[in-house]
């Protein structure tokens, strides 16, 4: 299966990374950190520099995070079969299972780099902020990256409008709902991967306010390794649905 698992690797890479979508996808991203920069600077000359957290909030787990994992998660899992890849892959002497944590890792891995060049922009920009809180924002966004790349790739493998159906995960409920009271943002990925990126990180350097705090008040603050394990379990848990529907439903209407 591991065998089989680097083989869709390498055909990932080299089939999705080189095409338009990574393009599109590689351009937003400079556009992201170009913007990352132009606001540190145009704050700072106003006497109010936004700190690391501000910067990483709103560069990375605001909008990039969830966004490139949606693309990725459909590129891994529903593209090949809109484009009769899975006919040929299924085949093949090749696990199935094997195929889908291929593909799937090739996914995670691909966010997570698009993800952390906007993430070291912001850390660089954000002032005099330890090394240790730029590993923990790394952590989080791999982690964070994982749990998107699974919940899209369940959406992915039960709807045949992923996209639509993602973008609607993406801006209503894990921005919109996340607002609401009576804790429902804890119902959110962002939340978890902002706790545990953000935890006694401050906002910017006028202000003590921990990012995590300051982005979903004082209902419910969350320790960096509880957010960690939630977001283990979450990503276990869609990745076993989105397996499973990969290797039964999903081949089976590819055959």
């Amino acid at each position: 299966m591991f065998q089989t698992a680097g083989l869709m690797t390498v055909h990932f890479f080299r089939d999705v990374i080189r095409s338009r979508k990574t393009l599109f996808l590689g351009l937003l991203t400079l556009i992201v950190v170009g913007i990352t920069i132009l606001t540190h600077y145009a704050m700072a000359n106003q006497g109010v520099p936004p700190g690391y957290g501000a910067l990483m909030y709103a560069g990375c787990f605001s909008f990039l995070l969830p966004f490139t994992a949606l693309f990725y998660a459909i590129a891994a899992i529903s593209d090949e079969f809109e484009t009769g890849t899975a006919v040929y892959l299924f085949s093949r002497p090749l696990q199935r299972h094997g195929i889908f944590i291929g593909r799937w890792l090739s996914a995670v891995l691909t966010v997570f780099v698009l993800v952390s060049v906007v993430n070291i922009t912001a850390w660089i920009s954000g002032g005099d902020v330890g090394f240790s809180f730029l590993l923990r924002g790394e952590a989080a966004i791999f982690l964070g990256a994982a749990a998107y790349v699974s919940l899209f790739a369940v959406i992915s493998s039960i709807t045949h409008r992923p996209l639509a159906v993602g973008l609607l995960v993406i801006f209503f409920w894990e921005s919109v709902v996340a607002q609401i009271p009576f804790d429902i943002h804890v119902l959110t990925i962002k939340y978890h991967a902002v706790s545990m990126a953000g935890s006694g990180l401050p906002l910017g350097a006028e202000t003590s306010v921990p990012l995590a705090q300051g982005m979903f008040g004082e209902l419910f603050q969350e320790s960096p390794h509880v957010a960690a394990v939630v977001l283990s379990g979450l990503t276990l848990i869609f990745t076993t649905v989105s397996a499973f529907r990969y290797v039964r439903t999903q081949a089976h209407r590819g055959e």
